[in-house]
């Protein structure tokens, strides 16, 4: 029997891999594309492929770069002649983390600009009639600095935007992975309109889940989660009242799903849990410690000041969604972060494995990190004097400090922090163990 065909970019990568499994469970011959580049791809690559037999669909995987287009349409075209076109092509390959993009501006453009143009290109080319779904970022919006934003004891919140951000509201990135990955929100909506492909723009906020090997600037909960469990040091900028909301990851595929068999092309969605699935650094910590025994719970806290750029708030006003689609959020995040301090317990040897590995994938790129950190170095000071706090109780901070209950808290000197930073980012992260 002939498969059902779908391609997914980025596939090894925390979404991608999800959505590649559920391709799979539902019977598609699926190609992964994916350089493997990414802390944990090959883990999840290992993972999705370990018993092919298990899953009903077809899996096939190509170690391809997005940005080197002949190669990308090449790949493109060896699938469709072996497994029909595609119904969908899912498209999560990036260059994810806003540091790096400050610190090699030309990969982060190289990747998610032209590389978005690239299999958009291969798209038209090959299998116009597929639908696109591109996982685009809140960071189009830039820094929301023109947003009115209220301080409450644990948390920021938009004093006038109570349903959050609209789809609607102007885009200003402000960070060159803003720059970049707008770039490529406008060619996936352009390219619907000019050639009259089905894309679909998912603008996402913090989507969080299993197989997620987060790291300090991408994949925050995640990170939160692992440093917990494996006696870490979290690193905190600013006052930790910093509102995110929180996406589940099957909730994330419920909706892509939604949207690709609803007909609706050319569409702009923002996604996140929304406003009753928000938290902030400070609630996340101190709902990790509720979750773990005080045996299990090893995360310390270091506090450092405000990084530029910084969005106080971001929710994401999710009613276009619930309006065209009838989709809403399922998991709250208590439940959600739950599950994921679930799997870091089960997975515990295969987490502290992809750590010992990323000694090794992005070493050359710390020189140009550390000198855009020199460059930075009068931002990271700019914020107010943060005292220390009696670490063994872990609170009564000033009011220009972070109290979390219970929880070792150290204030750093941000200057420090820019030289550890430069030797560990690329090594597994700036959460160590102790």
């Amino acid at each position: 029997m002939k498969h059902r065909s779908a391609i997914v970019t980025g596939g090894c990568g925390f979404i991608g891999v999800h959505c590649v499994k559920r391709l799979l469970e539902q019977g598609h011959s699926v190609l992964c594309i994916d350089n493997l580049s990414r802390r944990g791809a090959q883990a999840n690559l290992n993972w999705i492929a370990r018993d092919p037999k298990r899953l009903p669909g077809s899996f096939n995987f190509d170690q391809t770069d997005i940005r080197r287009f002949e190669e990308l349409e090449n790949v493109f075209r060896k699938h469709v002649h072996r497994h029909g076109n595609p119904e969908v092509v899912i498209h999560q390959a990036a260059q994810v983390a806003v540091t790096q993009s400050v610190a090699q501006p030309r990969i982060d453009f190289e990747t998610n600009a032209l590389g978005t143009f690239n299999v958009l290109e291969a798209v038209r080319r090959i299998c116009p009639d597929a639908t696109i779904i591109f996982a685009s970022t809140k960071k189009v919006y830039g820094s929301l600095e023109s947003v009115e934003v209220c301080e409450l004891d644990e948390r920021y919140e938009f004093r006038t935007l109570k349903t959050g951000i609209p789809s609607s509201h102007p885009v200003d990135p402000s960070t060159p992975y803003g720059c970049s990955k707008c770039a490529a929100d406008h060619y996936m909506r352009d390219y619907s309109r000019i050639y009259g492909l089905r894309t679909l723009v998912f603008r996402q906020s913090c989507v969080y889940g299993t197989r997620q090997f987060g790291e300090e600037d991408q994949g925050w909960v995640s990170w939160f989660a692992i440093a917990a469990a494996l006696r870490g040091d979290i690193n905190v900028f600013g006052r930790g009242k910093q509102l995110r909301d929180l996406l589940w990851i099957d909730d994330l595929l419920d909706a892509y799903w939604m949207a690709w068999h609803s007909g609706l092309p050319g569409q702009v969605f923002n996604i996140g849990g929304g406003p009753q699935n928000s938290l902030s650094v400070v609630e996340l910590i101190k709902l990790l410690k509720e979750l773990s025994s005080d045996e299990t719970f090893n995360m310390r806290v270091r506090q450092f000041s405000t990084r530029p750029g910084d969005q106080l708030v971001y929710v994401s006003d999710i009613s276009e969604l619930t309006q065209k689609l009838g989709w809403r959020p399922k998991i709250s995040p208590r439940q959600g972060v739950e599950w994921l301090c679930e799997w870091v317990k089960r997975n515990r040897a295969e987490i502290e494995e992809v750590a010992l590995r990323a000694d090794d994938v992005h070493d050359v790129q710390d020189p140009g990190f550390e000198a855009v950190h020199e460059m930075k170095g009068e931002s990271f000071r700019e914020s107010t004097n943060v005292r220390r706090a009696d670490a063994s109780r872990g609170t009564d901070y000033n009011s220009n400090g972070l109290c979390v209950k219970g929880v070792p808290v150290e204030a750093q000197n941000s200057n420090e922090h820019v030289t550890t930073r430069v030797s560990q980012f690329h090594r597994g992260g700036s959460f160590h163990r102790r």
